[in-house]
């Protein structure tokens, strides 16, 4: 596997990668990854090749960038910045988690709700272990790093239980609102952990 480049943190480079982002969704509304090309995806974009070999090597490096941003999205708690701007630490950042994990699993649907139409064409696309994987990634850090659980192997169920929860709320259309998500969610957590 080819090493990733790094992102720049150049306003234009930024506009450029949302293009590709961009165009590839709706790409593949109507078509297949698998035959898409690097070549109708920026004709779709509206820049040049080498724009997309600056930021990315294959197709799949869009979608795995897109899954970053939105885990990073999911992790960045607009609420918790201090008065000066600053974002908060990770360690703030778990305190706040931990002191209300309802919230942050509402919020975290309404994030991937707000995605609803580009995780509808990941899934359509088979892509959708993607978006599991990220979940998974994230839920496992999270709880690990607030040492809450009575064992070792408890942060990976509850892990692979969000990651199947997103799964199937994008298998079912994602009917069910966030606040009905984070209802749901929580009483299935009821008698694993005080919450």
């Amino acid at each position: 596997m080819a090493e990733k480049k790094a992102k720049s943190a150049n306003p234009k480079a930024a506009d450029s990668r949302a293009f590709l982002t961009d165009a590839l969704f709706l790409l593949l509304e109507n078509q297949e990854f698998k035959k898409l090309t690097v070549k109708e995806v920026v004709e779709k974009a509206g820049v040049g090749r080498a724009t997309f070999y600056r930021h990315y090597e294959t197709l799949e490096d869009i979608v795995d960038d897109y899954v970053q941003t939105l885990q990073k999205q999911i992790w960045r708690d607009p609420g918790a910045a201090s008065q000066t701007g600053e974002s908060p630490d990770d360690s703030e950042r778990l305190a706040e988690m931990s002191s209300d994990v309802r919230s942050a699993t509402e919020r975290v649907f309404r994030i991937l709700s707000g995605e609803k139409k580009k995780l509808r064409i990941l899934k359509k696309q088979g892509l959708q272990n993607k978006l599991s994987g990220m979940i998974y990634r994230l839920t496992l850090t999270t709880i690990q790093d607030l040492g809450v659980l009575n064992n070792k192997y408890q942060p990976y169920f509850f892990a692979g239980a969000a990651s199947a929860m997103v799964l199937a709320w994008l298998e079912y259309d994602m009917k069910e609102s966030p606040k009905e998500m984070a209802d749901l969610f929580m009483k299935s957590l009821r008698g694993y952990m005080d919450v």
